[in-house]
């Protein structure tokens, strides 16, 4: 049962960081820009806030792969 305990938490840890990697390669891959370059990001830059600037981009990148 412990085996089992150490297995599940491995294979999200595994999960998270293909999907992290993933993310980077298919920006590379991509012919059209996964980032709208006509979306002004200088405003969430202000803040300081990492993740007002990683959400929105991660949705316009959920849009646009369940849109295909």
């Amino acid at each position: 049962m412990s085996r089992m305990l150490n297995i599940v938490p491995a294979s999200g840890i595994l999960a998270f960081a293909g999907a992290g990697l993933s993310f980077f390669f298919y920006m590379a891959s991509s012919k059209k820009p996964v980032i709208d370059p006509t979306k002004p990001l200088h405003h969430r830059l202000h803040s300081g806030d990492l993740t007002s600037i990683l959400v929105p981009v991660t949705l316009d990148l959920i849009i646009k792969l369940t849109q295909k």
